[in-house]
């Protein structure tokens, strides 16, 4: 019993987080998909897409997607991508892609191009690389010297300095 106990604490280590083991689809250079995509798992994409793709992990984009992104995560490397960017965790765009549309996610590091406005629920890395022509949205900033932003920034912090402001206008009176 004593062995049977000792097993099932060594398989117990063997065991991997479920998020770890999700399947992974990878759609090759080679493919060009009409349609959406959808999986409920990760999704390496290096192919065309003319359509949405809806990821329920993390989706890596190394080619071109005509139509709106979901997942997870996202994280593109010399993407080219017409349509909404949309994800609920860490969003890496490299210097090497480009989106058209608005791009939301959580933590965001933004090093390549983008033509829309991009909102960060959470901290944005705006890196030399970068070139946005939209508003910024975001909790934290981080906008490096190189950087060519043309937009409004928008601050989710500014929202109670805003009321401070309105407090303090009153006792100027």
């Amino acid at each position: 019993a004593a062995q049977h106990e000792e097993t099932q604490k060594e398989n117990s280590f063997i065991k991997m987080p479920e998020e770890t083991v999700r399947p992974c689809s990878v759609i090759e250079e080679d493919l060009m998909i009409t349609g959406s995509v959808k999986s409920k798992g990760n999704i390496v994409m290096k192919g065309c897409v003319r359509g949405d793709i809806i990821c329920g992990g993390k989706l890596t984009v190394q080619g071109t997607v005509i139509g709106d992104v979901r997942a997870e995560s996202i994280d593109m490397q010399n993407a080219r991508v017409k349509g909404e960017t949309r994800c609920g965790g860490r969003l890496e765009i490299d210097e090497d892609s480009t989106l058209l549309g608005n791009v939301i996610g959580g933590d965001s590091s933004i090093r390549g191009k983008i033509r829309g406005n991009v909102t960060a629920r959470g901290s944005m890395d705006v890196a030399p690389t970068a070139i946005i022509v939209g508003d910024l949205s975001f909790e934290d900033l981080e906008l490096h010297s190189g950087a060519v932003v043309s937009g409004r920034l928008f601050s989710e912090k500014a929202k109670d300095v805003e009321l401070t402001f309105q407090n303090l206008a009153g006792s100027f009176d």
